[in-house]
């Protein structure tokens, strides 16, 4: 074939669209540039460069327990390979890792926006990440970050299969979803809600039904399990670990969740877990499961619950940009009330259900990671709520009605200095040059 006959087939699968997404990927790789190149000081010792190690030890064979997210391995190794005789190869690896991740959390975003029709333009997801910094702030726990790519691209496949009925899209979800459980081990819960949210959105009980959650069983069954017999058959041991891995989360916590003892004279992490088993017992004596434990002291665990859960509103308030935060509230209520008011309760329904994994990090601790990992969820409902607003200004029946809500909230924002909250009503009631735009596209 000519060249140029190729090039033309190029330019016209090449579409406005994509040059627009990868245009928006552009500028955001370079204004969080600063964030994704890594020196050694900035890699988090932690998680991150546990992981990379991880990742270095399975190119030589040594493969990791289920519990400690062999996906997140699996990534940092195919990432070591080209570096492996680099004198300086750990940052490069930390670079290339963030870049890439940051690449698909973008990329789950569009691809979710564009499967929601009450959305007229996927591309004005870039707001969203421009704005709130959940998705660079996720970057420094590669295990947090790949299991939010990972349970994205379940949703993105679940809500094809809602668009589209076919049934390859169940079994891409399910292909997803495990390796979501091989990157972090609630992917087993949020196995549970995907199966849920199939049983759902699948309404027929007919023979097709039963195919569909087979499709929705076999590529998760089959991924788990399959490196659970991989690495029983390398290493001689085929314990998952998951809840020895629980069991430690639910003795720091008592530290993330207390703070510092000023009585403590040694390491303060060491010293809450002295704590937990004064409270808890040891892990041997609970056979090492935080259900024994709380068992034997359920008042000391009311305690630490209430602590933990007052703590949630300032975690949230500071993970998604501190002042910032109030406008994605104010918008992702509003797009929860236009899900409602345009009849896609089913989509609500799925994105509520996506979240019930989340209470799951109470039994053990919160910290303020956890909740980046939904991120695609709260960017997905305030973008609804954006044109939720922008629509309704324009209706004659609504206008009184959100001017007075605007105006309410402007005031709001210029009394206790919310920038983010009075911009948000100047920028609504200006109705932006490009919205017709938008309407018609």
């Amino acid at each position: 074939m000519h060249f140029s006959r190729r090039l033309e087939i190029l330019k016209s699968s090449f579409s406005y669209k994509n040059t627009i997404f990868f245009l928006f990927l552009s500028i955001l790789l370079f204004f969080n540039f600063n964030d994704l190149s890594v020196r050694i000081i900035d890699i988090n010792y932690w998680d991150e460069a546990q992981y990379i190690m991880f990742g270095r030890g399975l190119t030589r064979g040594e493969f990791p327990p289920f519990s400690w997210s062999p996906f997140t391995s699996f990534f940092f190794a195919l990432l070591y390979l080209p570096f492996n005789s680099v004198g300086n190869w750990l940052p490069m690896v930390a670079t290339l890792g963030r870049i890439i991740i940051y690449i698909l959390l973008f990329l789950n975003l569009y691809l979710i926006s564009k499967e929601i029709e009450i959305i007229p333009w996927a591309g004005a997801i870039f707001g969203m990440a421009l704005v709130y910094p959940a998705m660079v702030s996720i970057l420094k726990f590669q295990s947090d970050a790949l299991f939010g790519v990972n349970s994205a691209f379940v949703l993105w496949q679940v809500l094809r299969y809602r668009n589209t009925h076919d049934e390859k899209h169940i079994w891409l979800a399910s292909l997803f979803g495990g390796f979501a459980a091989l990157t972090r081990n609630d992917g087993l819960v949020l196995f549970i809600a995907f199966l849920f949210i199939i049983l759902f959105v699948i309404k027929n009980k007919n023979l097709k039904f039963w195919r569909k959650i087979v499709a929705s069983v076999i590529p998760f069954i089959a991924i788990v399990i399959g490196y659970l017999a991989i690495y029983g058959m390398v290493t001689g041991s085929f314990e998952i670990g998951t809840k020895r891995r629980t069991w430690g989360a639910f003795r720091q916590g008592q530290y993330f969740i207390y703070g510092n003892d000023e009585s403590c004279q040694t390491n303060q992490l060491h010293c809450a877990i002295e704590r937990t088993q004064e409270l808890y017992g040891t892990g041997e004596e609970n056979d090492y499961s935080v259900f024994n434990a709380i068992k034997r002291n359920p008042q000391a665990y009311i305690e630490r619950l209430q602590i933990s859960i007052s703590k949630i509103p300032k975690m949230l308030f500071r993970g998604y940009g501190g002042r910032t935060s109030f406008s994605l509230l104010f918008l992702s209520l509003f797009g929860v009330f236009e899900l409602v008011r345009t009849k896609n309760k089913d989509i609500l329904v799925i994105i509520l259900a996506w979240m019930l994994y989340l209470p799951v990090y109470l039994i053990t601790f919160y910290r303020q990671g956890y909740f980046y990992l939904p991120y695609y969820l709260f960017y997905i409902l305030a973008l609804i709520g954006v044109f939720s607003l922008l629509r309704l200004f324009q209706a004659k029946n609504y206008r009184a009605i959100i001017s007075v809500l605007l105006i309410g909230l402007f005031i709001i924002g210029l009394a206790f200095k919310l920038v983010s909250i009075y911009f948000t009503p100047c920028f609504c009631a200006h109705r932006p040059p490009f919205y017709s735009t938008l309407k018609n596209e």
